[in-house]
């Protein structure tokens, strides 16, 4: 009789999770960005629960001009981790480049009320 996988304790899959966004942000300060994207192709479902991981592929895919894919991640990690300061900021630059304004505003004033001291956002 076959046994059933169990699935990694958790403290494995932590383990994974650090060791994977590492070698993320390694490859993503490398310069090589492509990379990052071909494992976020490759690994969807791991990297869509993890917002550090979503932020890394978001920061590679701005790097190569995938604003519309860098946008979309950015909303994901929202979602994640509502009021993410540094991810809001960053999805308001990608709205002001693609000139949505309004929701841009709406934003960056949202975040300022959240954390006056968030300086970027006051400035955006």
């Amino acid at each position: 009789m076959a046994r059933k996988s169990q699935p990694p304790p958790p403290r494995t899959v932590k383990i994974h999770h650090d060791q994977v966004l590492a070698r993320l942000k390694e490859r993503f300060g490398a310069g090589d960005h492509a990379s990052v994207l071909a494992f976020a192709e490759k690994e969807p479902a791991f990297v869509a629960a993890s917002a550090p991981l979503m932020s890394v592929v978001a920061d590679a895919a701005n790097a190569l001009g995938r604003f519309d894919q860098a946008e979309a991640l950015r909303r994901k990690i929202l979602v994640l981790e509502p009021g993410h300061a540094s991810t809001t900021n960053n999805l308001i630059v990608l709205l002001i480049r693609r000139d949505a304004h309004e929701e841009a505003e709406a934003l960056a004033r949202g975040l300022v009320e959240r954390d006056p001291q968030h300086v970027e956002a006051a400035h955006n």
